[in-house]
């Protein structure tokens, strides 16, 4: 089963005794200390001190340069460490704690971490393959939760105690499959892995992927686009602009503002007065079809879909226990077929891209 993760080094190296912890005997006393900007973090051990790195480039390596266990001085996820990658690292330490510049480097590795492309983990059963499941790139932060998760859903078929739409390993579409956005997006990921990232914020490589019939006359009145499912999707036009004239459309602050214009507010102000067209190819489209597809759809919907054909009903779709999964639009398109409409990727379950993000910082 191919899994769209990519291993990558992470730095973490040991300091000798700092005169400052001399005599200390439990291994921790002070809580982990975070230098969020310099993309570091230090965790006591005994008298030395560990420092973890990931301002360093990135540094993929595939799956088969995995040593065996066997094979392997250490362990497999264990690789040889490079100095020169953390001298950044261990000139920022001396600067922020004056207790390391009595201090040596002792010991480091580049240990392996999988990422993935919205930097989720993988849990749930393979698509192709029943019974096989898969729990991938978990955190050691998150290492009991998911515990707790997968053995209700290898019991129960769900998890009852969290949502784990956004890490269920088939959530991924054909094009984040490939072996070129997997290496480039989870690399990517690892350069932010510290940083606050803007919901909005688009990937800058691997753009377009995918344009509606509808991009060039999109382009030529000054569309800015975002990415949405792999779709460029407009979010205004600036052949709109005219419609900013005696309006007052309130500006949010700086950060909110990023990757929006007032244009925004015009064309949806222009869309309650008078008439509007938009694209929607970027929303998930899903046909639900055969016998008991009305009954099947009635179970799982808030609203009434058993209506006439050419019917559409906008309601909420729910999971095993009554619990909102999405909000949907169903059509019924004949006696036995249905198509349901959602909302774009990162949004609902049906997949998951980079536009979805939300503000979050790496534990």
């Amino acid at each position: 089963m191919a899994l769209p993760l990519t291993p990558l080094a992470h730095q973490l190296a040991w300091t000798g005794p700092l005169p400052a912890l001399s005599g200390q005997s439990a291994e921790a006393v002070r809580p982990i200390l975070r230098h969020q900007d310099a993309d570091l973090y230090y965790r006591e051990r005994f008298e030395r001190l560990g420092i973890g790195y990931y301002g360093h480039r990135p540094m993929p390596i595939t799956p088969e340069e995995i040593l065996p266990v066997a094979d392997a001085e250490v362990m497999p996820s264990v690789l040889p460490f490079t100095g020169d990658d953390f001298a950044p690292a261990w000139a920022e330490t001396r600067a922020l704690l004056p207790a390391a510049e009595q201090a040596t480097l002792e010991e480091g590795v580049n240990g392996l971490f999988s990422f993935t492309t919205d930097n989720m983990p993988l849990l749930g059963e393979s698509r192709e393959v029943r019974g096989f499941w898969v729990a991938e790139a978990v955190w050691v932060t998150h290492s009991a939760g998911v515990g707790r998760a997968m053995a209700e859903w290898l019991a129960d078929g769900h998890c009852s105690s969290f949502d784990l739409h956004e890490c269920d390993v088939n959530r991924f579409e054909a094009h984040q499959l490939a072996p070129e956005y997997v290496r480039t997006r989870d690399c990517q990921n690892f350069v932010e892995v510290y940083d606050i990232i803007h919901p909005l914020q688009p990937a800058e490589k691997l753009r377009p992927l995918r344009t509606s019939p509808f991009h060039a006359r999109q382009r030529e009145l000054g569309g800015y686009f975002l990415e949405a499912g792999g779709w460029e999707r407009p979010q205004w036009y600036d052949a709109n602009a005219p419609l900013l004239e005696d309006r007052d459309i309130p500006r949010p602050n700086d950060w909110a503002a990023r990757y929006w214009s007032p244009i925004v507010g015009a064309e949806a102000q222009a869309s309650r007065e008078a008439v509007a067209l938009y694209d929607m190819s970027a929303l998930k489209r899903i046909e639900v079809a055969g016998w008991g597809a009305a009954a099947f759809l009635q179970r799982i919907c808030t609203g009434d879909v058993d209506k006439s054909v050419g019917s559409v009903t906008y309601c909420l779709l729910l999971d095993h226990d009554g619990g909102i999964r999405s909000d949907i639009t169903v059509a019924r398109l004949g006696r036995d077929l249905f198509q349901v409409g959602g909302p774009e990727p990162g949004w609902s379950g049906y997949g998951s891209d980079r536009d979805s993000r939300s503000p979050r910082r790496r534990t």
